[in-house]
């Protein structure tokens, strides 16, 4: 699965609330042609002794046979409790041609409680 995110600006007032209802969902063949097979070869994460942060690091590689004009992986982290405390995405600078890898790093910082867990998933367009 995958977390819903969105972003609040900051004058929202306090007494604020957000709620959200799935009105649709389709399901995505595998062979769907608007994505391309891309694999992210990731070393564990490295969450700091306070769990306050996870560095992750690793590539994404083009397992398809066209470049991809846009590549990126998705990082979530879950407190101890299964809630999302931190999200970030990166995206690679350049299409990526098939074959071709990208390094990648990227740092998860927690709005909450410490870091139990991260979770990633990887997407490429041609």
């Amino acid at each position: 699965s995958l977390p819903l995110l969105a972003v609040f600006p900051a004058e929202l007032a306090p007494a604020g609330r957000a709620s959200a209802e799935l009105l649709r969902a389709y399901p995505l063949p595998e062979s769907d042609p608007r994505y391309l097979p891309l694999e992210a070869r990731i070393n564990p994460a490295d969450i700091a002794a306070d769990g306050l942060s996870a560095a992750l690091r690793g590539e994404v590689y083009n397992g398809g046979e066209s470049t991809a004009q846009t590549a990126w992986v998705a990082a979530w982290a879950l407190d101890s409790a299964g809630r999302v405390v931190a999200a970030r995405r990166w995206e690679a600078p350049a299409p990526l041609a098939p074959g071709a890898a990208a390094p990648f790093e990227l740092t998860l910082y927690s709005l909450g409680g410490p870091i139990a867990a991260v979770h990633t998933l990887a997407e490429a367009r041609p």
